[in-house]
């Protein structure tokens, strides 16, 4: 109990024993020294270890706790554990066929599966061609369609191979280099006559790796409602604040975006015809994100707002269905209600598209399940340069169909929500086509102008 008093009151008396006994002890010493080796002390195995680590959690005075030892038991199996042992079997893998053809609603529907690379594979599932990348299809023209296997090659993304023995060190040291954060996993087959051969027999990811670090799943930011599965890359919620409820409720139908455009047109000042053209808004609509609030389950306190008096908004509200509360100083001024298909829908703060840091005066509380669309100030600004542009082209359109014979309806324009810095490059090409237009060549067969660029076909 006083052991360390004792010993301070007696340190004298062991000087004095190790001085006397110093001439025999030393020798001695150097001897076993030679004898024996060096003393190596307590060395613990890999599961002792684990093992002194779930004591330690389990005590109430140790500073270890349970999350802690979790991942030092994780980077302990970390050495001993192959890709094999943490990959996605192949059959749970979703992939494209090389031979498929990538529409607008196809892109669509492959976004919102939330993967962020896609394996690409030709007869069966067992043979990788090649990659894409999520992030490439949003390169691709939504008005045209695309063969994977036309655009593979110009892509060309590379899919690592490893084999299912690879251990964990390995592959993260390889997925460290950037040279891709998936690999296809597999084995040599030797059943059967012949030769052995490779099979793909899963895929392994870098999260994955992480995962099995950790000792859990892990979920970022932009997870979606998607169900948890082991296969699963990235995922995505399109911009929505709150969780979705349905796989197909980010979808907004042409007929929904045909009465939304008439709506805006003939009721908001800020998208009249003089401001932005129809076809514009069109593709403004369809491209704007749609949010989602489902407040069914949850606490009255825990409700997220649309947005809130006196913060910085910086997009335009519209309510596709669903019910809000409008509150002011924390009191009820009013209640707006859409239903999907009536042709009405709530607008909220107009301002925010032409205040710059705008910042409304009333909060917006939705109620229930609540989809509503947000255009951005930036969204806008970019829709209202592009109508500006296409009514800049009108007289350049009507030259060219004069020229070639054609009827005016016949040429068509696909400007998209341009930029400030493709004004030079679009100045540039109406030159290019005016001095075409003055060379005196026979009329062509057609006409077309599309997608930032201007193209005259010869017959």
């Amino acid at each position: 109990r006083h052991g360390l008093m004792i010993g301070y009151y007696t340190v004298w008396m062991v000087w004095i024993f190790l001085i006397f006994l110093f001439p025999a002890a030393y020798p001695i010493s150097l001897c076993l020294d030679r004898l024996l080796g060096q003393e190596l002390g307590t060395i613990y195995t890999r599961s002792e270890l684990k093992k002194l680590l779930d004591i330690h959690s389990s005590v109430t005075q140790s500073d270890l706790t349970r999350a802690e030892t979790k991942v030092l038991a994780g980077a302990l199996d970390f050495g001993v554990k192959e890709v094999g042992d943490i990959m996605t079997p192949i059959e749970q893998v979703f992939m494209l066929g090389i031979d498929e053809t990538l529409t607008h609603e196809q892109i669509k529907d492959i976004v919102q599966t939330g993967y962020s690379r896609i394996p690409i594979y030709e007869g069966n599932h067992h043979h990788i061609t090649g990659m894409l990348f999520a992030k490439d299809l949003a390169l691709l023209n939504p008005d045209h369609t695309f063969v994977i296997r036309n655009i593979l090659p110009t892509l060309n993304r590379q899919l690592p191979r490893v084999f299912a023995d690879t251990p964990l060190s390995d592959m993260l040291a390889e997925f460290k280099t950037g040279s891709a954060h998936m690999a296809l996993v597999r084995t040599v087959n030797s059943e059967g006559p012949g030769d052995p051969v490779y099979e793909n027999v899963g895929v392994v990811t870098l999260e994955d790796i992480f995962e099995e670090i950790i000792g859990d799943d892990i979920d970022d930011e932009i997870d979606s409602a998607i169900a948890k599965r082991k296969g699963k890359l990235i995922r995505a919620t399109h911009g929505a604040p709150t969780p979705q409820k349905e796989n197909n409720a980010l979808e907004v139908s042409n007929e929904t975006i045909l009465s939304l455009c008439k709506y805006l047109m003939a009721n908001v000042r800020s998208f009249k015809k003089k401001r932005m053209s129809k076809a514009v808004l069109k593709r403004l609509l369809a491209q704007s994100p749609i949010a989602i609030v489902e407040t069914a389950t949850m606490s009255e306190d825990k409700v997220p707002f649309l947005f809130l008096e006196g913060h910085l908004v910086s997009y335009f509200a519209v309510l596709l269905s669903g019910k809000v509360t409008i509150l002011q100083g924390g009191l009820e001024i009013d209640k707006i209600s859409s239903k999907e298909g009536s042709g009405e829908f709530g607008c909220f703060i107009e301002d925010a598209l032409r205040v710059p840091r705008y910042r409304p005066n009333f909060s917006a509380k939705p109620q229930g399940y609540v989809r509503y669309l947000k255009i951005s100030k930036e969204s806008y600004d970019a829709a209202i340069e592009a109508s500006k542009l296409e009514r800049k082209h009108k007289s350049i359109i009507r030259e060219a169909a004069g020229l070639f014979g054609m009827d005016q309806a016949e040429v068509t324009i696909d400007l998209p929500l341009g930029k400030e810095k493709e004004k030079e490059k679009e100045e540039k090409e109406e030159k290019e086509l005016v001095d075409f237009a003055s060379t005196p060549y026979p009329p062509a067969a057609s006409a077309t102008f599309e997608g930032g660029r201007r193209g005259v076909g010869r017959g």
